[in-house]
C-alpha cells in the first residue's frame, strides 16, 4: 500500500518516469511540442505569415515560454524568430485573456501545456500545504480524482478531456431551417418581444448586433425569422425595427415580405 504526505513537495514515480527528472524543457522542445500539436513546421512559425492560425500557434509558444520557463521577453522573441519584445509581451497578453474564456482556444493551450507536463513532470503544480487546503492521498487508481491525481495520469485524463471538448465545439454547425426558426420564435412569444429576439438569434448563434446589420444569408434568415413573428403578434415595423436594430420601417417592411417569399416557396 502506497502512503505519501500529501504536505510535500511530491515527485512521484509514475508509468515509468523520473522522480526527479534531469532537466527542465528548452524553449526548443516546447516550441517543438507547439509546432507538432499545430502540425506546422519550426520554420513557418518563425516565418513572415501573419495569418489568423499562424499568429495564433506562434503566441500559444511565445505563452507557454513565459508562464512555464519564465523566460524573459527578448530571449522569447529570438525563440519565435522576432525582433521586438513589445510584440511578444502583446502575444503573452492576448494568450492569457484567451484563458480566461472557456472556448475551443483556450482547451488548445491546456492540452500542448499537459503534454509538456507529462513528459516533464517537475511543471505540475505540487499539492497545496495545510494551510490552503488538506488533501486525501489515495493510492487506488478508480478513485485518483478523489485525491491528488498524479503528474502523467492527471495529464493523460487532462488531455483526453480538452481533446474531446475541441472535437465537440469544432463540430460543423446546422443553423435551423426557416420553418424551425418561426418556430422557435413561436415558442418565445409567450414572454415577449426581447424573448423571441433572444431565441431565434441563439438559434442561428449569431451576435445581437450582427442581426440588424449583418448582410449574410444567415444574419437575413434569422431578421426575416424575427420580423415575422414579432408581426403574427400585432406588433407594428416600427417597433419590430427598434427591436432588430434596423434603421427605419422600410426594411423591417422588406425583411417581412423576404420571409412570406420563404414560406410560400416551402
Amino acid at each position: 500500500m502506497l502512503t505519501i504526505d500529501p504536505y510535500e513537495r511530491l515527485h512521484v514515480l509514475v508509468q515509468g518516469l523520473p522522480a526527479k527528472p534531469e532537466r527542465m524543457p528548452t524553449p526548443a522542445e516546447v516550441l517543438d511540442e507547439v509546432c507538432h500539436y499545430f502540425k506546422i513546421t519550426e520554420e513557418r512559425i518563425k516565418g513572415n505569415s501573419r495569418s489568423d492560425f499562424m499568429n495564433w500557434a506562434r503566441q500559444v509558444a511565445c505563452y507557454l515560454m513565459r508562464t512555464m520557463l519564465d523566460m524573459r521577453l527578448s530571449h522569447i522573441a529570438k525563440e519565435v524568430g522576432r525582433t521586438s519584445h513589445a510584440t511578444i509581451l502583446r502575444s503573452v497578453d492576448q494568450v492569457a485573456e484567451v484563458m480566461k474564456a472557456n472556448d475551443t482556444r483556450a482547451a488548445q493551450v491546456l492540452v500542448i501545456k499537459a503534454r509538456i507536463e507529462m513528459i516533464w513532470p517537475s511543471s505540475v503544480r505540487m499539492p497545496p500545504s495545510p494551510a490552503v487546503r488538506p488533501v486525501r492521498i489515495t493510492p487506488d487508481p478508480e478513485t485518483l480524482n478523489e485525491g491528488i491525481v498524479y503528474p502523467a495520469s492527471r495529464a493523460e485524463d487532462f488531455i483526453a478531456f480538452h481533446e474531446k471538448r475541441i472535437e465537440q465545439m469544432t463540430k460543423k454547425f446546422l443553423p435551423p431551417t426557416f420553418q424551425e426558426a418561426i418556430e422557435i420564435g413561436r415558442a418565445a412569444a409567450g414572454e415577449g418581444c426581447m424573448s423571441v429576439f433572444d431565441a431565434v438569434t441563439d438559434s442561428y448563434r449569431l451576435h445581437r448586433l450582427a442581426v440588424g446589420t449583418s448582410r449574410t444569408l444567415l444574419a437575413s434568415d434569422c431578421r426575416s425569422a424575427i420580423v415575422f413573428v414579432l408581426r403574427e403578434l400585432g406588433h407594428s415595423f416600427t417597433e419590430i425595427a427598434e427591436v432588430v436594430g434596423q434603421p427605419n420601417h422600410t426594411s423591417t417592411l422588406s425583411s417581412y415580405r423576404r420571409a412570406v417569399r420563404i414560406l410560400a416557396a416551402a
